[in-house]
């Protein structure tokens, strides 16, 4: 069983069960857990290993007790970004520490927030985990205006502690458990739905009322958000009083993207963005969107990086990029290709691959290949390449904007990201047929505006202009 398949698998339950029509206390619960849920689902079948998706109920016991207690000294040391402090903007934006990349003079980018912000012409904050970026990004940020979350998230954790939690009645237990024994006997796995689902709804309580305060200080005209999911709280008390909220797209965008595409029509309820800004024609039909204003808009991020290396040659180098589903493969490959080649061979590791990669992949050690650990930004290095060679990194797409003549290894999941719809790319089913490729300098054609919008700040523009 593949991604796409344990999806269609998902999909049906939910249809099948009316999940979103179950609620507590008048509040729609699944849409809230089920990206988590899936994301269990894939861990546990084996799919997708991620190992951190399961649930853990948080215990009141001394190691949470101290994590609180930093917790607290951290958002002591935010207080002046608080939101206490912060007055009113047009814009906020409610973005996440993942989504930066160190970029200029080691500072550290917001991919979908910086280079938009930086050129409208509207006041704008963004809200941030404060102490996340200390840790993360050594504290030097490119974004300009920040509000820190850390305030919000130590309230709620601590009255989580100390405060009174969701429990259910008999009635409100039964519909969670329902639900629970198909997903189990659906995919023979064990999962503590009736937990999650409490503590959802307790964070939702104890999170609602200060993201009210939150937007009564900021009063924003338009809220944007990156990956919905873990914004549904925010989402339900923005829509509530009215401000429109615009999600980003922040990946690779398929019918089998939990995060975003649904079994419609839906019987129930959704907590979904009312806009959904896409960076190309290309995903627009990919998900099945709960809503129906889609917007093409383009990647403000990408098209101000790759306008830096256009003027440059071609380098030399052939780039795979690696991802754990496929690393072993993906490796072995890049060695067979090293040893038949000229060209420099440069192996990208996935962020979760770089601690550990001499025990996953050691046949790379002695071989004549770079190692990049992500020492170099992703479009420095792709600039020095003239091929690129993976599966389904979101980075292959964006190395079209590079003209990376792109070939792509089909023994993985090609029903999940459909490469063989891509007209001018090049599939290969091992490192035979890839060195035939690379031997022939074969050229992949593919037309990148297909897939990103050109002169997206522009065209966000406009877009915020026509919302507000």
């Amino acid at each position: 069983m593949n991604k796409k398949q344990a999806f269609d698998r998902f999909t049906t339950f939910e249809t099948a069960n009316s999940a979103f029509s179950k609620s507590y206390n008048g509040v729609y619960y699944w849409d809230r857990i089920r990206c988590q849920v899936f994301s269990e689902v894939l861990e546990k079948t084996g799919i997708w290993s991620t190992n951190r998706y399961d649930f853990d109920p948080q215990r009141k016991n001394l190691d949470i007790i101290a994590d609180r207690v930093t917790q607290g000294v951290n958002s002591l040391r935010s207080l002046i970004d608080s939101p206490l402090f912060t007055g009113d903007r047009d814009i906020l934006f409610a973005a996440a520490t993942t989504s930066r990349r160190e970029f200029i003079n080691g500072s550290y980018w917001d991919v979908l927030v910086d280079p938009l912000a930086d050129d409208m012409e509207y006041s704008y904050t963004s809200l941030e985990n404060k102490s996340g970026i200390r840790n993360e990004c050594d504290d030097n940020i490119w974004t300009q205006d920040t509000t820190a979350t850390d305030q919000i998230q130590f309230i709620s954790d601590i009255s989580q502690i100390i405060g009174p939690n969701i429990t259910f009645q008999d009635d409100g237990e039964n519909d969670i458990v329902l639900l629970e024994d198909k997903i189990e006997e659906i995919f023979n796995i064990d999962i503590n739905l009736v937990g999650r689902v409490a503590n959802e709804l307790t964070q939702r309580k104890y999170t609602k009322p200060l993201y009210e305060l939150l937007l009564e200080r900021i009063d924003p005209e338009i809220v944007f958000i990156r990956y919905n999911p873990s914004k549904s709280t925010l989402i339900e008390v923005s829509q509530e009083v009215g401000i429109p909220v615009v999600e980003l797209q922040h990946g690779v965008d398929f019918n089998h993207s939990h995060s975003i595409s649904y079994d419609t029509p839906i019987e129930g309820e959704v907590c979904f963005p009312d806009v959904y800004l896409s960076w190309g024609e290309y995903w627009c039909d990919k998900p099945d969107f709960p809503i129906d204003d889609i917007r093409v808009v383009g990647w403000p991020f990408l098209e101000f990086v790759s306008k830096d290396f256009s003027s440059q040659e071609a380098g030399n180098g052939i780039l795979f990029i690696s991802q754990p589903d496929c690393g072993e493969e993906l490796s072995k490959i890049a060695v067979e290709v090293a040893k038949t080649t000229d060209w420099e061979i440069i192996y990208r590791l996935h962020p979760k691959e770089r601690t550990d990669w001499k025990s996953f992949y050691p046949w790379l050690e002695s071989q004549s290949i770079h190692i990049d650990s992500g020492e170099r930004a992703l479009y420095d290095v792709m600039s020095d390449c003239w091929a690129q060679v993976g599966t389904e990194s979101t980075a292959l797409y964006e190395g079209l904007k590079f003209n990376l003549n792109t070939f792509i290894y089909e023994d993985f999941d090609a029903e999940t990201h459909p490469w063989y719809e891509v007209e001018g790319i090049e599939v290969f089913a091992n490192s035979d047929g890839l060195n035939e490729y690379l031997r022939q300098r074969v050229s992949t054609d593919v037309e990148a505006d297909w897939f990103f919008k050109s002169n997206s700040i522009e065209n966000i523009q406009r877009e915020i202009a026509e919302i507000i």
